[in-house]
């Protein structure tokens, strides 16, 4: 049997999804446990797999008008809510998801807790001073929902920042370092150069409180020009 034209669940659902015949991943995995969508199996991988040419043949014979209105309900359920916080609990248990679910589901976790973490560093560079959770997204057991919720709350204290920045009320923390950077650099370049300027004058010098004032005015010269 040639194997080489079979696809997995969700390259399945896409390519049903295009022909206009929507599933949800949960309904389609009931159907094929079920026997009504015939699937195959791969020696080196414990998934099932589709001919998607059988797929529709058993779609058109089994699908049953009545499911249509649960699958409707279904597809809702999985929309994302524009409200964040309504976000916790609209995704179902990862024990209730089938391989193709949960490979997808554990997919996104990681690709918004990563995008959570850059998020929290980016707003700790730009000034943030609540970067308390910033080691959360390590913890067994966040969810989606919560790596969601975390990186939206960073992108808001970035967003801030920067309004903050453009109306004046804070400075970045990055221009800061750079500008104590730059006077520190200039402070030890005034003070390495007073030996080569006054120490012809100091060698002329036999009175030892002559050469403390010398010094003296020299030191306070650049230590004022700091300040100023």
């Amino acid at each position: 049997m040639i194997m080489n034209d079979l696809i997995n669940a969700s390259q399945c659902l896409s390519r049903l999804s295009k022909d206009g015949i929507t599933y949800s991943k949960g309904y389609f995995s009931q159907i094929s446990s079920e026997g009504k969508i015939p699937h195959h199996t791969k020696p080196t991988s414990p998934k099932k797999f589709y001919r998607y040419s059988e797929v529709l043949e058993a779609i058109k014979t089994t699908q049953d008008p009545t499911r249509d209105a649960q699958r409707e309900a279904n597809e809702k359920k999985r929309v994302e809510p524009n409200d964040l916080f309504a976000a916790v609990g609209t995704y179902e248990s990862v024990a209730d998801m089938n391989d193709d679910e949960r490979e997808t589901y554990e997919l996104d976790l990681r690709r918004e807790i990563d995008e959570a973490r850059k998020a929290a560093e980016e707003a700790k560079a730009a000034g943030a001073n609540d970067i308390t959770g910033l080691d959360v997204y390590s913890i067994e057991g966040v969810t989606l929902a919560d790596a969601k919720i975390l990186k939206e709350y960073w992108l808001g204290k970035i967003a801030e920042l920067n309004y903050k920045k453009t109306s004046g009320d804070v400075i970045d923390n990055r221009e800061v370092e750079r500008q104590a950077f730059e006077e520190a650099r200039t402070v030890r370049n005034a003070i390495l150069a007073i030996p080569a300027r006054i120490s012809p004058i100091l060698a002329a010098q036999t009175d030892a409180h002559a050469i403390r004032e010398i010094l003296l005015k020299e030191l306070s010269s650049v230590l004022e020009g700091m300040s100023a």
